[in-house]
């Protein structure tokens, strides 16, 4: 995913990691103080620049592991309180901006505190040459904790600010069901008992009835069918679609949704889009069956062919 260096998320890396250099560097020059005259003597413009970009770079680096630290903390919390992330991919530009500079930026700032802090509480407890007394201790603890509180209140604010996800049930965003039907062309002598497509519930004009059906397609020559047996040749005849002698089919049967049992009238319900995908050109009453008019396929100027015909 293409990403640019906004100031906001690079600070919320190189200030938690630019702050654990500072106090475990502290802790490592009070344990040995005989270091201090070194680090204050007279240095050049060129090692005092040069340190300068070290300590950024490294303070970068350790931001970005407690970034992903942090991450990681985070997809453990989804499972049990989740956040619609999915908001920051397709909510209205203005608001996403928004979010992105301000509340999301400070709340990464705080959970890479809490997990900055925590790693010099337990260095400092664990490592001789940065230990820090038992007050220092105590202060950066309390200070880890005042941050994962704010960081906990800011996530419950950005949860309600953009929703949440729930694990959803199959029957979720389901529109329609297969029943008996009269099938083919009604004023043809070619209808017969078949399938059709029905509504379950009402659907409101322009939905997209058949989603998340974006199964790829192949074409195949009218010609290539047509010394299969029968039974595989009505499999052509009853479920694609044909024009200029080419048909539009499944990449294999054993992959036909519900959007290919679809049946034909002159008076439809239901229209592909220019990426095939049907909507309802109408309000569609619960119970109405969704048909579509097979001519309509036909506009391959609209519609371009794959790039695979067989």
């Amino acid at each position: 995913m293409e990403t640019t260096l906004k100031p906001q998320p690079l600070i919320a890396e190189v200030l938690p990691g630019f702050a654990t250099i500072c106090i475990l560097g502290s802790a490592y020059l009070a344990n040995h103080p005989g270091q201090l005259s070194w680090l204050v003597q007279n240095k050049s413009a060129t090692e005092v620049i040069t340190a300068g970009f070290a300590t950024i770079l490294i303070s970068w680096i350790l931001g970005t592991l407690f970034d992903a630290i942090r991450d990681l903390i985070e997809h453990l919390l989804d499972r049990r309180f989740p956040v619609n992330w999915e908001f920051l991919f397709k909510g209205p530009a203005a608001e996403i901006q928004k979010l992105d500079e301000s509340w999301l930026a400070y709340y990464f700032l705080c959970g890479n505190y809490v997990i900055a802090l925590t790693i010099c509480c337990i260095c400092g407890n664990l490592i001789g040459p940065v230990h820090l007394a038992t007050s220092w201790l105590v202060l950066i603890f309390a200070a880890a904790v005042i941050f994962a509180l704010n960081s906990l209140s800011l996530r419950n604010e950005i949860r309600q600010m953009i929703g949440h996800q729930t694990r959803n049930l199959p029957h979720e965003g389901v529109y329609v069901r297969i029943k008996p039907a009269i099938a083919g062309f009604p004023d043809s002598k070619e209808s017969h008992r078949g399938v059709g497509v029905f509504a379950i519930r009402d659907i409101p004009k322009g939905t997209l009835v058949f989603a998340p059906d974006n199964d790829p397609t192949v074409v195949v020559k009218q010609d290539a069918i047509e010394m299969l047996p029968e039974e595989f040749k009505r499999l052509y005849h009853d479920f694609c679609v044909l024009t200029d002698g080419l048909y539009t089919c499944p990449v294999s049967f054993n992959k036909l949704t519900v959007a290919w049992y679809g049946n034909n009238s002159e008076n439809p319900n239901i229209a592909p889009d220019e990426s095939l995908r049907f909507r309802a050109i109408r309000d569609i009453s619960a119970g109405e069956e969704l048909t579509s008019h097979y001519d309509d396929y036909s506009d391959r100027e609209q519609n371009p062919l794959p790039s695979d015909i067989y």
